[in-house]
């Protein structure tokens, strides 16, 4: 899919199959990138804000919004959304100075699941999306990945035991 001399990596791919999302590093540092999957066109920039690192995480099932993971010096880890209509401008989601990672979007794109280390150990939260609510603490003692089923009726996370 890549042949350029960066690193690629956390590919996702767009709801419809028809394209994936990835981080590269090709420019010093991790910008956010598209490309078709059937390999016949040049990489797409998608988000190349001056940041120190970008990564998609999730791309919405209705295609308008992918869920980035952005390092910041000053707050860590945050989730941010980057709108595939209109400006296309970034926003941030959760930029606290606590690790956000993960961010997984329901089905039906009404909730966002996410891993954060704010108790002083992983936990999995869940919020409403595309603004942020009141947070739901789903995780008891530690959770990583969250994963949605298909008819988001529940939610898998890899627990501690």
């Amino acid at each position: 899919m890549t042949f350029n001399s960066g690193n690629n990596s956390f590919p996702v791919w767009s709801p419809d199959g028809r394209l994936i999302a990835f981080g590269s590093d090709r420019e010093g540092r991790h910008n956010l990138y598209q490309k078709v999957t059937s390999g016949a066109a040049q990489e797409e920039v998608l988000d190349n804000a001056a940041r120190i690192s970008n990564v998609p995480v999730d791309w919405s099932r209705d295609g308008r919004y992918v869920i980035e993971i952005i390092a910041d010096p000053k707050t860590n880890l945050d989730l941010w959304v980057l709108p595939l209509f209109g400006d296309h401008k970034p926003f941030p989601y959760l930029q606290t100075e606590f690790n956000e990672v993960d961010g997984r979007l329901s089905p039906n794109g009404r909730w966002l699941a996410y891993q954060s280390d704010e108790t002083s150990r992983p936990e999995i939260y869940v919020q409403t999306f595309p603004t942020p609510g009141s947070k739901l603490q789903v995780s008891i003692d530690s959770g990583w990945s969250p994963v949605w089923s298909r008819d988001g009726k529940e939610l898998f996370f890899i627990g501690a035991d």
